[in-house]
């Protein structure tokens, strides 16, 4: 049956991510020497008479109000509730900022085996180079938009949502004859929060060919007058495992009823390692073109990484764009009019043109969510 389990460690390279969906609230978090403190508000109300009184007063929809300041003028110590602390140095942190929380369990962070696969099955997707069947039938749905919207009163068509919708159907016809099914990927384990940091996050957007920094209301030629997005990440250098299993290759493969393209996740390191390649290579012209040196940096030394047959790296997890969750390889000018043409908003000229980025000591530094795999299978 050809069924096969690797052990597969995760090394971090850049700050990554899965967020659980939920932000710590401004009033909950303490910076302070260099880390986040996360305050437990539940335990301080059970404990202390005078938080009582100060959270029913306290206005919480004011972000100019410190409610750290008003908790030390209640004589009330903070340190005494603090459900953990993470390291936060070298970023600016506003009072005012929530923290994206990473998806935890049992209190303890780690990723999520369908967020690796899905990275995966992206990039193993482009790699099929099956480009132009998608593109007819992307063809197919924009002839169908006006007919949709016209159906369908007051909705509007998510061309973006639907160009990576109809792929995989148009790559495999259907869910139920996806090769990815014969991929499994468990949960990495669980880590401590000392393998956490808080990462600031800075919207890089190209206006007029020149850098800006996104902020509400207009872009930022200064990048310490853009939006700061702080998130808990974990730490370049940590390593957590999972488990990678594929099986009944063959079995699918020699069944004709099925009609499972099996050659897809066949090699997949060998598949995902090309495809990277090149989608690094466009990001350095990219950066180059912007002149963001600690980038440029980073990406040439993945670009030198000498990767073995076992080993490939691949980028996943929140505020990674569009581009490497999209199962289009070669965005050029002829695709982009097409969703320009079908409605698509903000695409104009070049897409995607904007990235966000890892900010320390108020300079663009690092990606987000690079990680490296290496695979040892099971005997």
């Amino acid at each position: 049956m050809n069924f096969k389990i690797y052990d597969a460690e995760i090394k971090i390279l850049s700050p990554t991510t899965v967020t659980s969906g939920f932000d710590i609230g401004n009033f909950e978090v303490v910076f302070e020497n260099n880390k986040i403190h996360v305050i437990d508000i539940m335990k301080m109300i059970k404990e202390n008479k005078k938080a009582v009184g100060l959270i029913e007063t306290f206005d919480f929809y004011n972000n100019k109000a410190d409610f750290t300041r008003s908790l030390k003028e209640c004589g009330i110590d903070y340190r005494k509730y603090i459900k953990y602390s993470i390291d936060a140095q070298n970023i600016s942190y506003n009072r005012s900022s929530k923290v994206k929380e990473i998806i935890k369990t049992a209190g303890r962070p780690y990723i999520p085996g369908s967020s690796i696969k899905g990275a995966l099955r992206s990039s193993l997707s482009r790699a099929l180079n099956e480009e132009s069947r998608y593109i007819e039938s992307l063809n197919k749905k924009i002839n169908e938009k006006k007919d949709y919207e016209a159906k369908h009163y007051g909705k509007k068509m998510d061309i973006l949502k639907i160009c990576d919708d109809i792929a995989e159907k148009e790559l495999f016809k259907d869910s139920y004859y996806s090769p990815f099914r014969l991929l499994k990927i468990a949960d990495t384990d669980t880590k401590e929060y000392e393998d956490l940091s808080i990462s600031e996050i800075k919207i890089l957007n190209i206006c007029n060919d020149k850098v800006k920094w996104f902020k509400w209301g207009g872009n930022q030629d200064n990048i310490n007058m853009g939006v700061s997005i702080h998130t808990e990440t974990f730490k370049i250098g940590t390593k957590l495992n999972s488990r990678f299993s594929m099986g009944f290759i063959d079995y699918y493969k020699n069944n004709d009823i099925e009609q499972i393209e099996t050659d897809c996740v066949l090699d997949f390191a060998e598949k995902i390692r090309k495809d990277m390649n090149d989608y690094i290579k466009c990001e350095l012209d990219f950066y180059k073109k912007y002149g963001l040196e600690e980038i440029i940096k980073f990406y040439n030394n993945l670009l030198g990484m000498k990767l073995k047959e076992n080993e490939f790296i691949i980028q996943l997890g929140f505020s990674t764009g569009y581009k490497p969750k999209s199962v289009i390889k070669n965005l050029d000018d002829d695709f982009i009019g097409k969703l320009i043409n079908a409605g698509a908003k903000n695409i104009k000229g070049m897409f995607p043109k904007t990235r966000r980025l890892a900010v320390y000591n108020n300079k663009p530094t690092y990606p987000i969510g690079w990680i490296k795999v290496t695979l040892k299978e099971r005997v």
